[in-house]
């Protein structure tokens, strides 16, 4: 029952908000390298990365906090297609999202850190997406100048994103 290679560009997948006052629609696709179902509706879905693996959310230095927020945040956008997906919305439930480091090995082993359902999370995920893609479609590229390439900088540049 596992999808492998799954894509949503024909999924029908439509972020609706309201950004800057106005309503919009962004059409959001991509793919899934794995979906488990696990019973009961509920689903997890599984990300192949190559590198440095990584078996908790603790990171080291500024580049792995930057990493693992990235893929934080993939996950979360895993989940949103998930949940909008025609084929998938009203039949399964996201649980978990698990990255499965394959390459290299780790003493033989594939690595894998898990990332549990985060409402919290999605949501600002959500909110993103659609201001980001209201930016693009408008050609409103912000000024970033004022901002620095740490993870703080990165948080603080969203948040000003989100506060409009």
């Amino acid at each position: 029952t596992d999808k492998t290679e799954l894509n949503f560009k024909d999924q029908g997948v439509l972020l609706e908000g309201n950004v800057a006052g106005q309503q919009v629609q962004a059409h959001l696709t991509g793919k899934i390298d794995k979906v488990i179902e696990l019973g009961g509706g509920r689903v997890e879905v599984v990300d192949y990365k190559t590198g440095k693996a990584k078996s908790e959310w603790k990171p080291g230095t500024e580049y792995e906090k930057i990493k693992l927020y990235e893929y934080e945040r993939q996950l979360m956008f895993y989940h949103i297609l998930l949940e909008q997906a025609r084929d998938y919305k009203r039949n399964f439930r996201f649980e978990k999202g698990v990255l499965q480091f394959v390459e290299p090995l780790t003493n033989g082993k594939i690595v894998e850190l898990s990332l549990a359902e985060d409402t919290e999370k999605k949501v600002r995920t959500e909110r993103l997406a659609l201001i980001v893609f209201n930016k693009i479609k408008n050609l409103d590229f912000p000024d970033t100048s004022e901002y620095g390439e740490t993870l703080e900088d990165i948080i603080a540049f969203e948040d000003s994103l989100l506060g409009e």
